[in-house]
């Protein structure tokens, strides 16, 4: 008996959407990471422009008060 050596079927539709499946699951990873940073830098941004409101309005009181000496 001849033995007949058959390669393994591919299936190239289930290769391309697991494929797919990874280049979407990747896409998002790195659309959450950069949503994070955007978030990050603007959560710093805002507590700078607070803290130069603070110092601003620090600047006017003082004026004031030298304007009464």
């Amino acid at each position: 008996d001849k033995q007949i050596k058959t390669c393994p079927t591919i299936d190239f539709d289930q290769i391309m959407e697991e494929d797919l499946e990874n280049q979407l699951k990747e896409l998002e990873r790195e659309e959450e990471e950069e949503y994070l940073l955007l978030e990050r830098s603007l959560e710093e941004q805002l507590k700078q422009e607070e803290s130069n409101t603070d110092i601003n309005e620090f600047e006017v009181d003082y004026v004031k008060q030298l304007e009464y000496i």
